[in-house]
């Protein structure tokens, strides 16, 4: 399949994220609820190869012109995956060759994409995870009917034709986007250009609780250092247990290396109760400059200890700003 001529698209990809106060840890989940299919076993190890190239090449193409950058891999593999439906001839090979999808028919992409969302949007009742979809195509331009039922029938995309000249077509968009966030993310379209064709859009919603409970009432304006040395006021969250972190090696018996703090503490404060809810983050336990911190090592030489005291900026805060504090 593809587009019956050359189109102006814009692939829209957001990710939502905030926490919840919850009650109590939730159940553990120690396994998927079925086995993962060849197919789809396939699919995964190629969007986590693409995830790997795309975040080295985010990284060095914004290094000078971003100061923070937030992206979901998952968002613009999926987006991606939707558009591959519409390319043929060099443009597929192309897109093939850079979503690592060689060996796999452009059919078992889409099922396995089907099958994942449903194994992902039902895995934890516990966890709020949504993900959304939608093609908007302007009034009167043709596009192949099969290119919108596929991505209507495996990625669930709504899929609808807009009036791109009515001063109410971006409110219409938006409203899209904010409901499919739930309102972290309310705007994406100020006006729509007059060579804009088409917009495909991925959204991805999650909400989750902490199995190691922060009390809000600890949440309280702290000093986060900026690469300049300078230092600035944002909300931030805190948490005593004892957690298994990664610091660097000193001796047979772990690390003296009192810089670090909890390289996995929110990995494990998930893992335990969601092994396939995980959240990771590595914090600087002292102020000490703009000194880079790693979080693995190839030759493995970190060791484990524990620690007492977790510290971090407050995640919805962030995630709603989708920058670091500044």
């Amino acid at each position: 399949m593809k587009l019956v001529r050359p189109l102006a698209i814009a692939l829209v990809l957001f990710t939502a994220a905030c926490s919840k106060d919850p009650v109590g840890p939730p159940p553990r989940i120690t396994a998927l609820p079925r086995a993962l299919t060849s197919q789809e076993s396939q699919l995964i190890q190629a969007d986590n190869r693409f995830a790997i190239k795309l975040l080295k090449q985010a990284t060095a193409d914004t290094r000078d012109t971003l100061k923070n950058l937030f992206v979901s891999p998952l968002s613009v593999a999926m987006a991606l995956a939707m558009t591959y439906n519409g390319a043929a001839g060099t443009t597929e090979d192309s897109m093939r060759a850079t979503l690592e999808l060689d060996g796999m028919s452009v059919a078992e992409v889409n099922e396995s994409y089907r099958s994942l969302i449903e194994l992902l949007r039902q895995l934890d009742p516990h966890v709020r995870f949504q993900i959304a979809n939608s093609i908007w195509y302007r009034e009167g331009y043709t596009i192949e009917q099969p290119f919108l039922d596929a991505n209507h029938t495996y990625y669930d995309a709504t899929v609808s034709a807009l009036d791109f000249g009515s001063p109410t077509a971006p409110a219409t968009i938006n409203a899209w986007v904010n409901q499919q966030t739930n309102g972290v993310i309310d705007k994406i379209v100020d006006n729509i250009p007059d060579y804009m064709r088409l917009y495909l859009i991925n959204a991805i919603y999650f909400k989750g609780d902490w199995t190691e409970q922060f009390d809000p009432h600890l949440t309280q304006p702290r000093a986060f250092r900026l690469l300049d040395g300078t230092t600035v006021n944002v909300p931030t969250m805190t948490h005593a247990i004892p957690v298994r972190s990664r610091g660097p090696k000193s001796s047979s018996k772990g690390s003296t290396d009192r810089n670090l703090s909890a390289a996995g503490v929110l990995r494990n404060a998930r893992r335990r109760g969601r092994p396939w809810r995980r959240f990771s983050m590595l914090t600087p336990n002292q102020t000490f400059g703009s000194r880079p911190i790693h979080a693995s090592s190839p030759d493995r030489s970190l060791r484990m200890r524990s620690w007492r005291l977790v510290r971090i900026w407050k995640v919805c805060q962030w995630a709603r700003s989708m920058t670091r504090p500044t």
